[in-house]
């Protein structure tokens, strides 16, 4: 009796043994660095990571905080992450121009120059004497880095009858856009989201909404941030590649069926007060099938004329986007 006790105490052990064996081999994970910038271009994987849909499509993802489009980018290509959730469509057009084909879009995000869908615009305090874009001329107005912003708001000024030579451009990170104009430091700036909505939710140094739009008034809807694989991962892993980009697209979806909800994971990840990501213009992303390839390659070849690419970059042909299989 006792013989046949320790053998059934021995097949019980080794039956549990091989339960757990078979449920940790069900629920092993692949391993994904996923890049990020933290800005609204990225809530689709934010959503993803919260509500579990990479770990339901069989991925351990680490959603690494970059501090600039730049260092994503260069990230991206030099392996330090395998995705990039969103960045600088400058940057990453600037690396394609330059070292071709090491990178997929799996989507863009885009905003319009419509009060709802607009990335920005420009602001005055309340107690400015300007009130109309003409009364911009001649004076000093903060704006992000780069070259892009004031080339496409230079485009803007001309067609609206400011001689863009009589601005004088501030250019400044945009943590010191509002500093700079309560200080007076300058007259005006174009500020984008989420700072554009904080500054029209202030109640002490109130501003005023000149105009919003300035920079999609050239191409509408504006292709700004890009969502990419780099594509030695995709040639590596290509089922985690497709499982990425399916939790990826229900982020996508939940944004748009659930946006209250959206909004506060968004909160979470931007550090900006509740009433700010409540209110506050999203950054929709397109998937690979909606995307506007004709809009994009207006971009492309807006920022060749400008100077900012150093060759066109056909952004029509298929290789450049990654499609489910």
């Amino acid at each position: 009796m006792k013989r046949f006790i320790y053998f059934l105490v021995v097949i019980i052990i080794l039956g549990a043994i091989l339960f757990i064996t078979r449920k940790d081999e069900e629920v092993q994970l692949t391993r994904v660095i996923v890049g990020h910038i933290g800005l609204a271009n990225d809530l689709p994987a934010f959503i993803a990571f919260e509500k579990g849909f990479f770990r339901e499509e069989g991925l351990d993802v680490e959603l690494r905080k970059l501090e600039s489009s730049k260092l994503a980018s260069d990230a991206l290509y030099a392996g330090g992450i395998d995705i990039s959730a969103g960045s600088s469509l400058v940057n990453l057009l600037g690396a394609e121009a330059n070292d071709p084909g090491k990178i997929m879009f799996y989507a863009l995000g885009r905003t319009g120059k419509s009060e709802n869908t607009t990335l920005g615009g420009f602001i005055v305090l309340e107690t400015s004497s300007i009130n109309t874009v003409a009364d911009l001329a001649g004076k000093k107005i903060a704006v992000f880095p780069g070259n892009t912003a004031t080339s496409f708001l230079t485009r803007y000024f001309k067609k609206n009858g400011v001689d863009p030579d009589t601005v004088l451009w501030q250019k400044m990170v945009p943590s010191n856009w509002l500093p700079s104009l309560d200080s007076g430091a300058v007259d005006a700036v174009y500020a984008y989201e989420p700072t554009y909505t904080l500054a029209k939710l202030r109640t002490e140094n109130k501003v005023r909404v000149i105009a919003f739009g300035a920079l999609e008034d050239e191409v509408d809807p504006l292709y700004l941030g890009g969502s990419t694989f780099a594509v030695r991962f995709v040639a590596d892993n290509p089922d985690a590649a497709a499982s990425y980009v399916r939790a990826f697209y229900r982020g996508i979806d939940f944004i748009n069926t659930n946006e209250s909800e959206a909004r506060a994971i968004l909160q979470s990840y931007i550090n900006v007060p509740t009433e700010v990501a409540m209110n506050m213009n999203l950054y929709p992303d397109d998937k690979v099938d909606a995307i506007q390839r004709d809009k994009f390659q207006e971009l492309s070849n807006l920022l060749f004329e400008e100077g900012t690419l150093p060759n066109a970059v056909n952004v029509m042909r298929d290789e450049l986007y990654y499609v489910l299989p």
